[in-house]
C-alpha cells in the first residue's frame, strides 16, 4: 500500500473493505506515454494541481497548465484596483499531506492545500473523481466529501480579468487534468 492510501486509512478517511487500499484490478489505466510514476514533491504548493497532490506520482504536463493558472491569477490580483490586502496566491495553504512530514498532521492539515483548492474551484464531481488515476482508497474520500461550489465565481474574485480573463482562468485550473486547456490552447484563448 502507498504512503498516502495508508494516510488515508489512518485518519479513518478510507472506508469500505479492507482498509481501503485498492487492489492491481482497482487502479486505474494509465496510459504511459503520457503519464508516467514520478516524484511526490514537486512544484511550490501554491502552485501544485490536484493530481500531483492525490495521485502518488502520476501525472502529466497538465500540472504546468495548473501552474501557469495561479500565478495568472497572482499576476491578476496586482492589478491597481485589487486592494493590497487582497493581493495575494489564489491558493495560499500551510500544508499538504505527507509533502509536509515535519507537521504532526491531523485529517485537517493533512488535505489543508486539497481544501484551500475546493474554497475557490469547488469540490470535484463524480465524473471527475473517476477520471482521477487515483486509488479506490482516495476516491472514496473524494465521494464522502460534502459537495461544494463556491460562492464567487473567479470573475466576482477577479473583475478587473474580465470575462476572456476569467475563462481563461477558469480553463487553467480545472480540477480534471484532461479537461484542463493545453498550453497551444491557452495561448490560441
Amino acid at each position: 500500500k502507498g504512503s498516502l492510501d495508508q494516510m488515508v486509512d489512518e485518519l479513518g478517511l478510507g472506508m469500505g473493505g479492507g482498509g481501503g487500499g485498492a487492489s492491481s484490478e482497482e487502479e486505474p489505466p494509465v496510459e504511459p506515454a503520457l503519464i508516467h510514476r514520478m516524484t511526490l514533491h514537486v512544484v511550490t504548493r501554491w502552485y501544485r494541481a490536484p493530481e500531483v497532490i492525490l495521485c502518488e506520482g502520476q501525472y502529466a504536463q497538465s500540472i504546468d497548465v495548473w501552474s501557469l493558472g495561479c500565478i495568472f491569477a497572482e499576476v491578476l490580483s496586482l492589478h491597481t484596483s485589487v486592494p493590497r490586502h487582497m493581493r495575494r496566491p489564489l491558493f495560499p495553504g500551510r500544508s499538504c499531506r505527507l509533502l509536509s512530514p515535519h507537521v504532526d498532521q491531523r485529517h485537517e492539515e493533512a488535505f489543508e492545500q486539497l481544501n484551500v483548492i475546493f474554497e475557490v474551484i469547488g469540490t470535484p464531481g463524480p465524473k471527475e473523481i473517476e477520471q482521477l488515476p487515483a486509488s479506490s482508497s482516495i476516491k472514496r474520500y473524494l465521494s464522502q466529501l460534502r459537495p461544494y461550489r463556491p460562492e464567487k465565481t473567479l470573475l466576482e474574485r477577479l473583475p478587473h480579468a474580465g470575462e476572456d480573463g476569467a475563462d481563461l482562468l477558469q480553463g487553467l485550473i480545472r480540477f480534471d487534468a484532461t479537461e484542463r486547456l493545453t498550453v497551444e490552447d491557452a495561448i490560441a484563448h
